[in-house]
């Protein structure tokens, strides 16, 4: 039998190698949350002595021993307040900001769980039939002792590195304009604090003259104050401007980045399925052509999709068709099927389809798809019930398909049934390469998420091989609006670009929410 090659060992090594990168990253996660921490106690102790200002100036006034010129009075009242509300709403996107970061946590958390699952499937083997890995062949894994840490030395590979660097990129930028916006906040505390104390109705320019309360105002004392007044509120704008472009800049690449991190996962795993060898006693042992890596019953699910559109027949009537779909049929499949959540739709357009309610049952595992467990399932329905004598076919018309999962663009948080849903099923151009849908698709989703009110998520899936003809791609839209609130304009620019408008097949419907069964948190 053929040694392991040398390349294929090393492909192995750069897929641990992913993961001590993926610790590396958590690691600047985590120094970014420190950061965070000492921001909100320059914020608090900054707002603390703005507070304190304004009492001492309230109550100094309640005395009597504030009774200056009354527009000097006003001026400084209006920028004190102003200066206190802007610090109010930076503080409030920057705990966005803080939100945000924790999202991106949970996201990378998220894949360092999935390739954590992928290492544990394998029992790493070196030095197999004695002849794997000679002196010349790829550096050893050796294992580490050292508590908390990866527990395998990983050799140096450039395996989705372009992917880490990049990642890695965005935290050090975030790194780099936080501690900006740290600097910023320092300057302006100073400034607070330097016009604050005990001292506080002298440094703004009123002095006593009266015992009994009469006062005389510097009103050029006060115009000076004000002017510095005047130049902290120019810092917190800018202050604010910073915050808010980091804010959308981080929310826009975090979508990206998600996507690509989902996508550069699933490479990995259909590399690992390429890298089976063809020779039969070691494909029926389970073990990888090319390495010492034995993979141990490993299984990598694909989420799936069943969609079924139907319309009751003259046989009977539409409320005794939804009440059997709702009462009866639906319940049934959520009972003997892995689905989680059955979703019903009614169409609002085209008028002109043929099919009037749609629903959807999302499969964490698509295999099911194509085992014997959905023809139980479907005979096990067959029968009509409380429609009457005979079979479900009598009474209402069905029409299934069945999909993969191959992308999914969302926002955190945003658990709960669409109330609108936008359908499309397309067949692309000639020449059309999968990564160039992709790419449209997450670039569009970036736009739609920052435009378009409403939009909620994209999910996409491919048509199951055994399916047979139709259109290949199907997309789902969904929104958090009625459909006369839907962002038609934005919607309209998305359909006018070449993807869609020169595709082989480009159907679209929009359809409303007419009922959820099931898990309502779960996503499409």
């Amino acid at each position: 039998m053929a040694g392991p090659s040398e390349d294929t060992h090393q492909d192995h090594e750069k897929i641990k190698l992913l993961i001590v990168d993926v610790y590396s990253l958590r690691a600047c996660i985590n120094a970014i949350d420190t950061q965070n921490a000492v921001r909100d106690a320059a914020i608090a102790a900054l707002k603390r002595q703005l507070t304190e200002n304004h009492q001492s100036w309230t109550n100094g006034h309640a005395n009597g021993h504030i009774i200056g010129h009354s527009e000097a009075e006003e001026l400084t009242r209006e920028v004190a307040t102003a200066i206190t509300a802007r610090f109010a709403e930076t503080k409030k996107k920057i705990e966005e900001i803080e939100g945000l970061c924790n999202n991106c946590n949970s996201s990378l958390e998220g894949l360092f769980s999935d390739v954590r699952q992928l290492e544990a499937m394998a029992e790493l083997r070196n030095g197999s039939n004695d002849t794997a890995h000679s002196s010349g062949s790829a550096s050893p894994i050796k294992p580490k002792d050292s508590p908390g840490t990866y527990q395998y030395e990983i050799p140096q590979s450039p395996w989705l590195t372009d992917q880490i660097d990049r990642l890695k990129s965005r935290v050090k930028d975030t790194e780099n304009s936080i501690k900006d916006i740290d600097e910023r906040l320092g300057i302006t505390a100073k400034l607070a604090q330097d016009q604050s104390g005990s001292a506080f109705g002298s440094q703004w320019g009123f002095q006593s003259t009266d015992p009994q309360g009469k006062s005389d105002c510097q009103n050029q004392s006060c115009k000076d104050n004000a002017q510095v007044l005047s130049a902290a509120i120019s810092r917190i704008d800018k202050l604010e401007k910073a915050v808010s472009d980091i804010f959308s800049q981080r929310k826009q690449e975090r979508l990206i980045d998600e996507t690509t991190q989902e996508t550069a996962l699933l490479g990995i795993y259909r590399h690992l399925e390429t890298m089976r060898t063809p020779d039969l006693e070691r494909h029926e042992s389970g073990v990888f052509a090319g390495d010492s890596i034995q993979i141990i019953g490993m299984h990598m699910p694909t989420p799936g999709l069943m969609l079924v559109q139907s319309h009751h027949l003259p046989t009977t009537t539409e409320n005794k068709y939804n009440d059997f779909y709702n009462n009866t049929f639906a319940p049934a499949v959520l009972r003997l099927s892995p689905a989680t959540a059955a979703l019903r739709y009614k169409l609002h357009s085209p008028k002109t389809a043929e099919a009037t309610y749609l629903a959807l049952y999302p499969l964490p595992d698509a295999s099911y798809l194509s085992s014997p467990d959905l023809a139980n399932l479907i005979e096990t329905t067959k029968m009509a019930g409380s429609l009457g004598p005979g079979e479900v076919k009598d009474y209402i018309h069905f029409s299934r398909s069945t999909w993969d999962k191959i992308q999914t663009l969302d926002h955190p948080g945003d658990q709960v049934a669409a109330q609108t849903l936008s359908m499309t099923l397309m067949t692309p151009a000639e020449g059309v390469t999968d990564a160039e849908l992709e790419e449209w698709y997450a670039a569009n989703h970036v736009r739609m998420s920052k435009d378009a009110k409403g939009y909620l998520r994209t999910t996409r899936y491919v048509r199951r091989a055994d399916q047979g003809e139709g259109p290949r791609f199907l997309a789902l839209h969904e929104y958090a609006c009625k459909v006369e609130e839907m962002p038609e304009a934005r919607i309209a620019k998305v359909l006018g670009q070449r993807y869609a408008t020169e595709a082989r097949v480009w159907e679209r419907s929009v359809w409303e929410l007419v009922g959820a069964l099931g898990d309502r948190g779960q996503r499409l």
